[in-house]
């Protein structure tokens, strides 16, 4: 069975990006925090790329999926990311030293964006929007087990435009993607 996303044509010249990035839900006690910007969250981070597009009667606008990606943790050692993407992520790093907030980010590479509107018959010019959706660990009450990654334990390969649906702890209001130069 063939992916249902297609795969991205070999990028030629430089790498050309959507990042989306938003911060992880903060655990409180009695107004302490339970976490330090450090640790991992025990919750999973996703970002659901949407293009817009006109209701085939032309009465109303409409809200497509396209792609969906997992948030990955930006910690404060970012030094694993490829150099060529530091104009992306570097923002991002100097925004995480100054911050106490959790970050998450990912990345949807543009060429592949574009294939997957044409492969749908959207203009490669359809406007595009992003929502960040935190989902809790899987489980109840009388069987966590360990939390660490069990909501991305669920998820199904990432070709496939799906996420793991489950407990959403909080959503993201859908915003729109900015054009880029």
């Amino acid at each position: 069975m063939p992916p249902l996303v297609p795969a991205a044509p070999a990028p030629s010249g430089p790498a050309s990006l959507i990042v989306a990035t938003a911060s992880y839900a903060t655990p409180m006690l009695n107004g302490k925090r339970l976490a330090g910007p450090q640790e991992p969250p025990h919750t999973s981070m996703w970002f659901l790329l949407y293009a817009q597009a006109v209701q085939a009667d032309g009465a109303t606008m409409r809200n497509v999926l396209i792609a969906t990606e997992p948030g990955v943790f930006a910690n404060r050692t970012l030094a694993t990311i490829d150099p060529s993407l530091e104009p992306y992520f570097g923002t991002l790093a100097t925004n995480s030293f100054k911050s106490l907030n959790r970050t998450a980010v990912a990345a949807f590479h543009q060429a592949q964006v574009e294939s997957i509107l044409a492969s749908v018959h959207l203009p490669a010019s359809s406007s595009l929007s992003v929502i960040a959706v935190e989902l809790l660990p899987g489980g109840t009450a009388n069987n966590i087990g360990n939390l660490a990654g069990v909501a991305m334990a669920a998820v199904v390969p990432r070709g496939n435009m799906s996420f793991p649906f489950g407990r959403i702890l909080r959503a993201s209001p859908l915003e729109p993607v900015a054009p880029f130069c």
